[in-house]
């Protein structure tokens, strides 16, 4: 049975900063647990990120997460005649080279990595989660990994949470209508892609209904290109799928034309809805996608995740100064004001 003093569970952005950011304070014994082998953690995002979080990081990263620097957005109407530029500094990220970082760091600065070990669920005793959460190890036992805080870092399907008691408010599912549903590609084109230094977003109710479409330029001859539908009733409905409607408009489009290669695909659940009624628990917080700390208006992810880490890591710490995990004694401060 590990013991220790936080238990992160997923080594996304989220985890794997708030696991730096504990280790790094010094005198906490901090598990960050994964279900993929810790270099195979990759999320499929626009991989776009203002430079603002950045800067905010306590660590610097290293030159080469960074694919290109943006210098804004571009929005287009459904017809194209209409185009708004916002203006904002920004990088598109390599996330496979993002999230290898993230996790080292954590390592370095004293975290223990469990990866290829699955999370089955939480340890709840005395109304407290702080027994920790039972994991599912790589040679197929069962082990229970014990802490006074839990943190549910492990993305949309939040492991832990969403197996809390019904009346914790954090506990709060995600409906159909909360979140959007997306697909895209990483490709490489023969072609120079006009101004790829501002990302293209694209409204446009018969390829992305409820949600829209994207360009981000990664290099001068490399995209990433996708869609983002909406995942209520509209959906349903119709019974539209993000890559169905990825291979009905965009994928041989005047925008992938000439020398299409494919370097990368996927899709995922993006929430996309009101934060939730709290991100705290009774030894227990939530980070990241997990907490639907997504930003509701762009889909935006990757910064907000970096600030819920912040957020969780500082209140964890305030928790363990007064020696109170309970959900008002604790956390009762930071978290509960993000």
């Amino acid at each position: 049975m590990g013991n220790f003093d936080v238990i992160v569970v997923g080594a996304g952005t989220a985890g794997s900063y708030a696991s730096y950011l504990l280790a790094k304070a010094g005198g906490l014994n901090v598990a960050l647990i994964e279900m993929k082998g810790k270099d195979r953690v990759f999320k499929t995002t626009g991989d776009a990120i203002g430079i603002h979080h950045i800067e905010r990081m306590a660590i610097k990263p290293p030159s080469d997460v960074f694919m290109i620097k943006y210098e804004g957005a571009e929005l287009f109407s459904p017809d194209l005649s209409i185009k708004y530029v916002v203006l904002g500094k920004g990088f598109g990220l390599d996330m496979a080279k993002w999230a290898r970082w993230l996790i080292s760091e954590a390592e370095r600065a004293g975290a223990h990595i469990f990866d290829n070990h699955k999370v089955q669920g939480p340890i709840i005793e005395s109304g407290m989660v702080s027994g920790g959460v039972r994991v599912l190890k790589p040679d197929g036992s069962t082990e229970e990994f014990r802490a006074r805080v839990v943190i549910d870092a492990s993305g949309v399907g939040a492991v832990v949470r969403s197996r809390l008691p019904r009346e914790w408010w954090v506990s709060e599912p995600l409906l159909p209508e909360d979140v959007s549903n997306a697909y895209r590609e990483i490709i490489q084109v023969d072609y120079d892609i006009e101004k790829p230094e501002f990302i293209k977003i694209y409204l446009d109710a018969n390829i992305a209904p409820g949600g829209y479409w994207w360009l981000f330029p990664k290099s001068r001859n490399i995209m990433n290109i996708g869609l983002g539908l909406w995942g209520g009733k509209l959906s349903e409905e119709q019974g539209l799928n993000p890559r169905h409607n990825y291979d009905k408009y965009l994928a041989n489009s005047q925008y992938t034309r000439g020398g299409r290669k494919i370097i990368h695909v996927g899709g995922g659940i993006v929430p996309t809805r009101r934060p939730l009624p709290s991100l705290v628990a009774n030894g227990f917080l939530a980070a990241g996608d997990a907490a639907v700390t997504v930003n509701p208006v762009h889909g935006g992810g990757i910064g907000p995740a970096l600030l819920s880490a912040e957020l969780a890591s500082k209140t964890v710490l305030e928790a363990f100064e007064k020696g109170d995990f309970t959900e008002r004694g604790g956390y009762g401060g930071t978290i509960l004001s993000i």
